[in-house]
């Protein structure tokens, strides 16, 4: 682990992966279009096609389309995920194509109506779909930068650290979340063995870089750095690749692992002068015949506990835990309605909470009885939320 420590003190540059690392990785739906098919239907095909999917966009599609009431099971044969790229599939005998929109073209898809889906693509990720070479719709998703990790950004760029971001997702989407977080340079729509080579190529433009990552597509990245980092709740994988494994997932302990890098580097060489000198001056008073053994003890016994406390302080080095204060722009709030029990008590709910500062969706699941609610933190709490639903009767 000692290398690690002194590949740390050397880095000048941090790379971070995007989803998951420097965001959340919980993206939410914001909007869905539909072209030629109903909406329930787009929602139905998607749910089964992105099901035995892993990927956090997957997940957040199914659960949308669960809230949404589509729950019913359908064949899904052939499945195949292509990382960075999308998912193929046969759904009842169609073939599926969920993705990006280049991954489509690829495979022939017409997308001349996807021009009526150009405002979603303003600070989201968009998702395409396709049954047998015809576009669907599309589904525009968001992830929010996690808290604190603007302030990371400032105090790498005070230390002078130059900081990038590596994403598969779209250059719109990636300029505006490095815009939001300071961050120096962007390289987006890459691919697994992409990312690999934009690695490749900052070492061998001189720079010393740690690789910042918490999935498989990172794997790859995070053994090409000098310094692969982990987040705790990352996956196995990544892990397994990285050499520094953080315990947790808060953005602030990267800088934290910088931080105890130098220090520990500096501590070490601080040590090692200490020594020196000690045995310096040591060897000089027993050559002049003024030391005697009992005192050569002592000052040796000195020189260790010197030595000791000099590494004792490294648990007074201030590791950049700030106070996380960053505000989060959107949070997802999950309320109790056992009061919900038909369609328009979930339309009341709706609007109800609609009409409220602060609430930018409103997601009610009455098979679960429960209200999942999009809102700012800073303009409306959860309690709240929790009043407002006591007060429409559905508590």
């Amino acid at each position: 682990a000692g290398e690690f420590f002194q590949e740390l003190s050397d880095v000048d540059m941090v790379v971070f992966d995007k989803t998951g690392t420097l965001t959340y990785g919980r993206p939410t739906v914001k909007d869905v279009r539909a072209w030629g098919i109903e909406e329930r239907d787009l929602l139905s095909l998607l749910r089964a096609a992105e099901h035995p999917s892993e990927h956090p966009l997957a997940k957040a599609i199914v659960k949308f389309a669960e809230l949404q009431g589509i729950e019913e099971s359908r064949t899904v044969e052939e499945f195949k995920a292509i990382p960075g790229q999308g998912i193929s599939c046969r759904i009842d005998g169609q073939k599926v194509l969920v993705g990006k929109k280049a991954f489509l073209a690829e495979h022939d898809v017409d997308l001349s109506t996807a021009v009526q889906a150009g405002d979603l693509e303003d600070g989201n990720t968009v998702v395409f779909a396709s049954a047998e070479g015809k576009l669907l719709g599309a589904v525009a998703l968001q992830d929010i930068p996690r808290r604190g990790a603007q302030q990371v950004m400032h105090r790498f760029d005070k230390l002078g650290l130059k900081t990038a971001m590596l994403t598969g997702d779209s250059k719109a989407v990636a300029e505006s979340i490095a815009r939001q977080l300071g961050i120096d340079e962007v390289y987006a729509e890459l691919l697994p063995a992409e990312k690999v080579k934009v690695i490749e190529n900052l070492q061998q433009s001189g720079r010393k870089v740690a690789m910042v990552g918490d999935g498989v597509n990172d794997a790859p990245a995070l053994v090409q750095s000098d310094v692969g980092i982990a987040l705790g709740a990352g996956t196995d994988v990544a892990m397994e690749s990285a050499g520094v494994v953080l315990v947790s997932d808060q953005i602030g302990n990267v800088l934290s692992a910088v931080l105890l890098g130098r220090a520990s580097h500096r501590k070490m060489k601080q040590n090692i002068a200490v020594a020196v000198l000690f045995n310096f001056f040591g060897m000089s008073l027993a050559i002049a015949g003024m030391i005697t053994p009992a005192i050569a003890i002592g000052v040796m016994v000195f020189s260790i506990f010197a030595i000791l406390l000099n590494t004792l302080s490294l648990t007074k080095v201030d590791l950049g835990q700030e106070d996380d204060t960053e505000n989060v722009s959107v949070v997802e709030t999950e309320l109790n309605a056992p009061s919900m029990v038909c369609e328009g008590c979930a339309q009341k709910i709706t609007e109800g909470f609609m009409l409220l500062d602060g609430v930018q969706k409103v997601l009610p699941d009455i098979k679960e009885k429960r209200v999942h609610v999009l809102h700012n933190p800073n303009q409306i709490t959860e309690e709240q939320l929790r009043d407002n639903l006591k007060k429409l009767g559905f508590a």
